[in-house]
């Protein structure tokens, strides 16, 4: 591919929760043309199966160095490549300005004078709302959403995350990347006044076949998790809405909702087959066991027309 002298352009795009049909257009088009796509661990095979085959894919666990010391080595990537002439797209789970360092990023490429985009993607906590049929905010039950890090220790002294608020907060509280700090949240939560009756929830793949949520009593939500057997990627929501949800969200109800299922059609046949398994409800898996190829002496199929 020929490029301009000039860096190219660097894309941070939102991948959404998981379902591929939650992709925006935008976040299509960039991955469309880009010649680079650097993506999160944790995004699904069936976010990374949208990328088109030539472009090249890296996964940023694969870059030097443990999660907390690896950034660097991200920013430096896509200004690198960048500078090659390359178009760049930093695909992220969910939205890549909530809790996912998307600034952080922007701010590296503006430092070094590589144009950039952002380009916003579905967050989790709303995707849990509509497919779990709950609503966030409710005029009679809850008057605000609040996005909040599970990820910092309570207890350390730079903690930003203010639980006296939260505990007094009118509304849904949504923790991102909670599960490793699900007890001490709910401690926090309760030693400032929230009830421990609070309905609460945890759940576990939004918008795809694996999607799984336990609800409970705050102050028995971790039993819950365990019980359920219910790990990360999740996400906690705490508020009285949560315990307004007594059925089936229209997602859970789908024909083949939780079922795996082969797909053994040949790679370029199978994503019209794939998505609409997906549709009903179903975790298709790819495993292609046709392969069509030319025979290697064609006079059989002519002798069959003469």
């Amino acid at each position: 591919m020929n490029h301009a002298a000039a860096p190219a352009k660097v894309y941070l795009v939102g991948a959404g929760p998981g379902d591929p049909g939650l992709l925006t257009v935008r976040a299509i088009e960039c991955l469309q043309q880009a010649d680079l796509v650097l993506y999160d661990q944790l995004l699904s095979r069936r976010i990374l199966d949208q990328i088109p085959p030539h472009v090249e894919q890296l996964c940023v666990s694969e870059l030097p160095g443990s999660h907390p010391e690896r950034w660097p080595h991200i920013h430096q990537r896509m200004i690198a490549e960048a500078r090659q002439g390359k178009c760049v797209v930093r695909l992220k789970s969910g939205d890549p300005l909530i809790f996912g360092r998307g600034g952080e990023e922007a701010e590296a490429l503006h430092e070094a004078g590589i144009p950039y985009e952002l380009v916003p993607g579905v967050t989790t906590a709303l995707a849990a709302g509509s497919y779990l049929e709950i609503s966030l905010t409710h005029r009679q039950h809850s008057s605000a959403l609040a996005l909040v890090t599970g990820h910092e220790a309570p207890g350390k002294p730079d903690s930003r995350v203010d639980y006296s608020s939260l505990a007094q907060f009118p509304g849904t509280l949504a923790f991102y990347m909670g599960i490793s700090r699900l007890p001490a949240i709910i401690a926090e939560l309760i030693k400032h006044g929230k009830s421990p009756d609070t309905p609460a929830l945890i759940v576990h793949d939004v918008s795809t076949g694996e999607q799984r949520a336990v609800t409970a009593r705050l102050i028995d939500l971790e039993n819950a998790r365990r019980q359920a057997g219910i790990e990360t990627p999740a996400l906690i929501l705490i508020g009285t809405i949560v315990g307004k949800k007594n059925r089936p969200s229209w997602f859970e109800r789908r024909p083949l909702y939780g079922k795996r299922i082969l797909v053994t059609r040949p790679r370029h046949q199978a994503e019209t087959m794939m998505r609409s398994l997906e549709l009903l409800g179903a975790v298709p898996y790819l495993l292609p066991a046709v392969e069509i190829t030319p025979p290697d002496n064609w006079h059989p199929v002519d002798a069959t027309f003469d």
